[in-house]
């Protein structure tokens, strides 16, 4: 067994120069930024940048980061920049707010979020820094639309973080529940763990390098890292990501990104049912 970091190598080494991450076409809708297309090299490069900016927050190994994005590149790459340094990846779901975000960083004991502006939510860097001023806890934004964040980060910025060697047994993330049923839950997975779920994935659907994956799971679950990230690094493939849902975009990635495989959740399949022009 493994871990993400050293998959990641795997990767870089095997195909430096092939696209390994890519934006969904609208992300100007739900964040800021143009939309990315990132090679394996460069995305290593934006793993290290932000995994330097975190350590130099004063995020070490052993510390939960809090993570709060929708699908767009910046969230893998946050995720993964924890794991580099040994630090685990708390990520919650764009629709958590102030209630939730106080009880993750609670129950996590994460004193640093990783976020950024949205188009949908203008009021959400003040309400996370309110809540995260009940911690003395520390914000770090993409993008430069918050006027007093305490560190901006940036994909491009450079420099290498001090090295973490990791173990597969070691914490990667720690996810949350839906909360349904109660208060959500956090569930923490190991390396060891999020790679043996994507194995079977793998090998009985024949992945490999030269399949293009389409994620439309929010990647903060199971389905998002277990089904689509995990495979993405475990194969060294391609990850196309659409930020759930909007089915014209949906379907227009699949034939512009030559997609290969992916899983349509219930609403979307909902969504086709009900077009009838899209069905003919």
């Amino acid at each position: 067994m493994t871990t993400f970091d050293a998959q990641i190598a795997s990767a870089v080494s095997e195909r430096a120069d092939s696209v390994a991450l890519v934006d969904a076409p609208n992300r100007d809708t739900f964040f800021s930024g143009e939309p990315l297309r990132l090679t394996w090299t460069h995305v290593d490069a934006a793993v290290d940048a932000v995994a330097l900016s975190l350590q130099e927050a004063g995020v070490t190994a052993g510390n939960a980061v809090a993570i709060q994005l929708p699908n767009c590149a910046e969230l893998p790459i946050s995720i993964l920049a924890c794991t580099r340094i040994g630090a685990i990846a708390t990520p919650f779901p764009i629709q958590h707010r102030e209630h939730e975000l106080r009880h993750g960083l609670s129950t996590s004991g994460a004193r640093h979020l990783i976020t950024g502006a949205r188009p949908d939510r203008p009021d959400l860097l003040d309400a996370s820094a309110a809540v995260l001023a009940e911690f003395d806890a520390t914000m770090l934004t993409f993008g430069s639309d918050h006027p007093n964040p305490d560190r901006r980060l940036d994909l491009d910025s450079g420099g290498t973080p001090a090295p973490h060697i990791a173990v597969p047994t070691d914490t990667a993330t720690i996810c949350w529940t839906s909360g349904t049923t109660g208060t959500p839950k956090g569930v923490p997975r190991s390396h060891a763990m999020w790679l043996a779920t994507s194995g079977f994935q793998v090998a009985e659907l024949e992945l490999g390098p030269d399949d293009r994956i389409l994620c439309p799971f929010p990647v903060v679950n199971m389905a998002g890292i277990g089904g689509m990230l995990v495979p993405w690094i475990e194969t060294a493939s391609r990850l196309v990501l659409h930020n759930p849902i909007d089915l014209g975009v949906f379907l227009g990635q699949i034939a512009t990104e030559q997609i290969t495989y992916t899983v349509a959740p219930p609403p979307l399949l909902n969504m086709l049912l009900r077009n009838d022009t899209m069905l003919e």
